[in-house]
């Protein structure tokens, strides 16, 4: 099992061209990758991952 509060957070500026930070958990190994975020209060982005 993932615990992401075992995980450091980083800070990831405008991502994917977004406005303001986002906090971020990942976890990634040879056949999966997950990030658990966070966005600022007030931001929203819509992010499709192809």
């Amino acid at each position: 099992m993932i615990n992401f509060e075992e995980i450091k957070e980083v800070e990831i500026p405008n991502l994917n061209n977004g406005k303001g930070t986002t906090k971020a958990n990942m976890f990634m190994d040879n056949t999966i990758k997950i990030m658990k975020s966070t966005l600022e209060k007030g931001a929203f982005n819509w992010y499709l991952h192809t």
